[in-house]
């Protein structure tokens, strides 16, 4: 588990079963002014973290099933506005059938890389077969739960 705030939240128990792209929520990094409920608490005026890794957590909350061979792959992206007019991929996963995609599992890196430009998001791609059951929850954490 991890430390989740609503205000970082990307995708809260989101249901990715159609084939082809769905979108998380927006999540604003670099705004002065606080426009809505996704946009940093009193907004950031410099990077994100200010040199330190910003953690991301993006995980599987109910196992995926499909009729066929479904894949999912995930893509973190960034750009400079609202709309995403010149997205930028800052990682990708790969394509995970759904035996890969167990409640539990992560489906990107547990750190946000470098190059973010102030909107985040993250792009799911359901792939080859429509997925029957599956959600996803991710967002940007204050910490992961360690146990070891």
């Amino acid at each position: 588990m991890a430390i989740l705030d609503i205000n970082t939240l990307l995708s809260d128990s989101v249901a990715i079963t159609s084939t082809g792209t769905t979108y998380s929520d927006l999540l604003n990094y670099k705004s002065a002014a606080v426009t809505t409920s996704k946009d940093a608490p009193l907004g950031v005026n410099s990077d994100a973290a200010k040199g330190n890794p910003l953690l991301l957590w993006a995980r599987v909350d109910q196992t995926f099933d499909s009729g066929g061979a479904g894949t999912l792959t995930a893509t973190l992206q960034t750009a400079t506005d609202e709309a995403f007019t010149s997205p930028v991929d800052l990682v990708t996963s790969p394509a995970k059938l759904k035996a890969a995609l167990q409640a539990g599992d992560y489906i990107l890196p547990q750190t946000v890389p470098y190059g973010g430009l102030g909107w985040y998001r993250i792009k799911y791609v359901v792939a080859a077969a429509a997925m029957t059951a599956g959600k996803v929850t991710a967002g940007i954490t204050m910490g992961h739960q360690s146990n070891g």
